[in-house]
């Protein structure tokens, strides 16, 4: 039985999106692969925090990504974000 799985990387610079179809372990094939510039670390390694800027950019990515995973039927995902998050 296949199943469709998702990641996001909410990293400082970008979010990527990735999302396969498995079989057992193994990848059956690529559904999509995504990045969306957010640019955190501008904001968090230059004035401590996060940007107004930054937030809105990582809010639509995250949108776009949820989208993305409800038009291909993901059924799991997981998200991890770096230190820029945090």
């Amino acid at each position: 039985m296949s199943r469709r799985v998702a990641s996001i990387d909410v990293g400082t610079n970008a979010i990527r999106f990735f999302a396969v179809e498995m079989e057992g372990d193994s990848i059956v094939r690529i559904l999509a692969e995504e990045r969306f510039p957010v640019r955190f670390g501008h904001g968090v390694f230059s004035e401590g925090h996060i940007i107004p800027e930054a937030s809105s950019a990582a809010l639509d990515g995250l949108e776009r990504a949820a989208a993305r995973m409800k038009e291909l039927g993901i059924q799991k995902y997981r998200a991890v974000a770096t230190s820029a998050v945090r």
